[in-house]
């Protein structure tokens, strides 16, 4: 058994994690809750003046004994999802677009074969008829 500071290594693991899930879980409350913020406001946005004002404004209704290295983490995880977030928002908008567009090009190609097919049909129906009329 590895002991540090004589606490087992394994205590002070599930405490670290604790307190963590336990900073997480309070950042995401402040966040819901936070005055005339909504919650995908701030998650929904990279705008770094927006995560400061709320930052700021959370520290001054926590004071400054809330802010350990947990919350600190915590935070700028969140910051750090939102943009991962934004930028698969991005990525899902044009994979929609290039999509919707090769459906459109299949819709053409299907209708272009069409009309290729119907030409041929009548150039082939009128060959015959001049063949009849020369016969």
């Amino acid at each position: 058994m590895i002991v540090v500071a004589g606490i087992p290594l394994l205590t002070l693991a599930t405490l670290t994690i604790q307190h963590a899930l336990n900073v997480t879980q309070l950042l995401s409350d402040l966040t819901r809750k936070a005055a005339g913020m909504e919650r995908d406001k701030l998650l929904g946005t990279m705008d770094a003046k927006v995560w400061t004002d709320e930052f700021m404004a959370t520290k001054a209704r926590l004071g400054d004994e809330e802010f350990d290295h947990a919350m600190m983490l915590a935070w700028f995880a969140n910051a750090i999802m939102a943009g991962f977030d934004e930028a698969n928002r991005c990525a899902q908008r044009a994979l929609d677009a290039a999509q919707a567009r090769v459906k459109e090009l299949e819709l053409y190609l299907t209708q272009e074969r069409a009309n290729r097919d119907s030409l041929a049909a009548c150039v082939d129906r009128d060959v015959k008829k001049i063949k009849e009329l020369q016969a």
